[in-house]
């Protein structure tokens, strides 16, 4: 009985810890030539980016090559792979959207973005 009074104030910490993972998420807002970007924990905005612009030119895509070493006790690796980053491009600057490791998979999210907003896609994978 001792040993749980000990910890029972850790249960409130618990439940707020975990509806604080499962509510967080990023949002991008386009509202009359102005495009938020937020975050949102628990439902409240943690940090918000405003851009304006003119017009939407277009989604893009970019490759950046990745490499790192992960080391333990014994043994040392080197992982080495390409991340794939939608770019939205406004006036005179591009704003990041989403990243993955696999073109596919980024390919299908942009697409539905830029037929919601009526705009076109391309890949530049020249500065790799």
């Amino acid at each position: 009985m001792i040993y749980s009074a000990i910890y029972f104030w850790m249960i409130p910490v618990l439940i707020l810890i975990v509806s604080g993972v499962f509510s967080a998420k990023d949002q991008i807002v386009i509202e009359n030539h102005t495009l938020y970007d937020r975050f949102q924990l628990l439902g409240l905005n943690m940090t918000e980016t405003q851009y304006e612009y003119h017009e939407l030119k277009g989604i893009l895509i970019t490759k950046k090559r990745v490499v790192y070493t992960a080391n333990s006790r014994g043994r040392s690796g080197t992982t080495d792979f390409y991340e794939y980053i939608g770019h939205l491009l406004l006036d005179d600057e591009k704003v990041e959207l989403v990243r993955e490791t696999e073109l596919q998979k980024l390919w299908e999210k942009l697409e539905f973005i830029s037929k919601k907003l009526n705009i076109s896609m391309s890949k530049d994978f020249s500065r790799v």
